[in-house]
């Protein structure tokens, strides 16, 4: 990002601390910061678990009844810059059963322009997950990324492939070029 110092955006960096206690950083963030933001012209980049993996995934939403959607039109604009560096991609909708990231805080806010980026391998969704997400009227899917070894022994540095790092950096880069 620094080297594309000409792109018409003000680009702010920041690292969340507790989200596993409560995506605590980032409600913390949002509330202090989001009054002076305008939700239509700010896009959040969330980036979490990207160290493995053959898949890209953006989360197209969070909850359930209401649910809140991410943008569409970025959706398809990630889409767009995975296919231009021939990286795989899927959408999943978060729910409390599956679990959330930093861009709920933003969602939750008003700002759909948040895109929440993970990488894993795709795996099919058990059954009685995808019936309750039937029953739900949740936008899931056969198949998702698998983050199990998320918090396990294996997720250790040891694990992180250089190659999903890569692809995932050639990706938002992509991206934001879309963006322009």
């Amino acid at each position: 990002l620094v080297q594309r110092r000409t792109m018409a955006v003000d680009v702010v960096v920041a690292f969340w601390a507790a989200e596993e206690a409560g995506l605590w950083g980032s409600e913390a963030f949002v509330a202090k910061h989001r009054h002076h933001l305008d939700p239509q012209n700010t896009l959040i980049i969330n980036v979490d678990t990207v160290g493995r993996g053959t898949c890209l995934m953006a989360v197209a939403g969070e909850g359930m009844l209401p649910g809140r959607p991410v943008d569409e039109v970025l959706l398809q604009k990630w889409e767009q810059a995975c296919r231009n560096v021939g990286a795989r991609t899927i959408r999943e909708w978060l729910t409390p059963l599956s679990g959330s990231s930093d861009h709920a805080a933003w969602l939750n806010a008003g700002f759909n322009r948040a895109l929440s980026v993970g990488r894993g391998d795709l795996v099919p969704i058990a059954l009685p997950i995808r019936l309750l997400n039937r029953i739900l009227a949740v936008p899931a899917g056969a198949q998702q990324t698998d983050v199990s070894h998320i918090h396990s022994p294996v997720d250790s540095l040891e694990n992180v492939r250089p190659e999903s790092l890569d692809e995932t950096c050639r990706a938002i880069q992509a991206f934001l070029s879309l963006q322009l």
